[in-house]
């Protein structure tokens, strides 16, 4: 979701720091779960940066019951309605994961006057020369009876196949990319070439790119004694998460694009990396210094879950003592 915004912010039609509501007034209408009004207008740059307060209800507990209670889900129907959620937080005072990419994929509609999908399609996904990546909106069914099965493992240990969910019915900028391992890397190969995609096509400017490096977190008040990356993120769908262990004793930051690595990790991967995931454990790392990205993709829930990552990182550990 980061990469067209920026696409916008070049072209001078998006400020990050404008209000969000200028563009999709109905954010400015959101209050907090206690009904309070927030004390400042939501950004574009809060939204990229999950700084904006939404979270998802598996992650809150207060929004997984507000939600149930009006009949709400993000999964099942999942229409626009289900992710008009209230914030947890003041907005730009904390880092909570969240629909924040939702809204901002709103922004981008309201700018363009195409989905998300018609624009990532023309902006970048056929730029780079991908062939099965897109969004909701232009779906086909040839695509979708070649979707990977989900699995769900129970707490005794045993892997079953579960139903894939429903779905947004709209672009959802959040979760509603569907596509191959081979064309998300081409996307994220964009990341630590300067902008520019495998087969040459510059799809944003090496500056840009720079600049989205940038940790996002020391800008909101109190950061230090927040300390958002030392709190665990618990979740309130067991069935869907496991408790996303953050305070691993790796320094983080968070970046226009995802989560940032400040020191080196045991695998090889440098500090200044990024990285981020995807519920049904799906991970992915771009390492600019050292020319590296990597992803696995499992369709397994719940997330979270160790032999997983392990996996993840025991195969990323052996492309980079490959590469010594």
């Amino acid at each position: 979701m980061s990469t067209p915004k920026r696409q916008l912010v070049e072209q001078g039609r998006l400020n990050l720091d404008d209000p969000a509501g200028k563009h999709v007034p109905e954010i400015d209408e959101m209050t907090l779960l206690d009904g309070s009004k927030p004390n400042k207008r939501i950004t574009t740059r809060m939204l990229l940066a999950h700084t904006a307060g939404f979270s998802y209800t598996f992650f809150n507990e207060g929004v997984r019951k507000y939600s149930e209670e009006r009949g709400l889900d993000e999964f099942d129907p999942g229409r626009w309605e289900d992710y008009k959620t209230p914030l947890i937080a003041q907005p730009g005072e904390d880092w909570n994961y969240g629909t924040n990419m939702d809204w901002a994929g709103k922004v981008l509609e309201a700018i363009t006057g195409q989905t998300l999908g018609q624009y990532s399609k023309e902006n970048i996904f056929d730029k780079v020369g991908c062939k099965d990546l897109n969004y909701a909106s232009l779906f086909d069914q040839s695509a979708l009876s070649r979707m990977a099965g989900l699995h769900q493992r129970s707490p005794d240990n045993t892997v079953a196949p579960r139903e894939h969910f429903r779905g947004a019915q709209f672009d959802s900028a959040g979760a509603g990319c569907l596509g191959t391992l081979e064309d998300y890397l081409k996307c994220i190969l964009i990341m630590v070439n300067e902008g520019k995609a495998a087969n040459g096509a510059q799809i944003l400017k090496p500056e840009t790119v720079n600049d989205m490096w940038k940790d996002q977190m020391p800008a909101f008040p109190d950061a230090d004694a927040k300390q958002p990356f030392k709190r665990n993120i618990m979740p309130s769908r067991p069935d869907l998460s496991n408790p996303t262990i953050m305070d691993d004793g790796m320094p983080k930051g968070w970046c226009i694009s995802a989560c940032l690595t400040k020191a080196e990790w045991p695998t090889g991967r440098s500090a200044d990396s990024m990285w981020w995931a995807g519920l049904p454990n799906l991970f992915w790392m771009a390492d600019r210094n050292k020319g590296v990205v990597n992803m696995i993709l499992t369709q397994n829930f719940p997330f979270g879950q160790a032999e997983i990552m392990n996996t993840w990182l025991g195969a990323e550990k052996a492309v980079y003592d490959s590469l010594a």
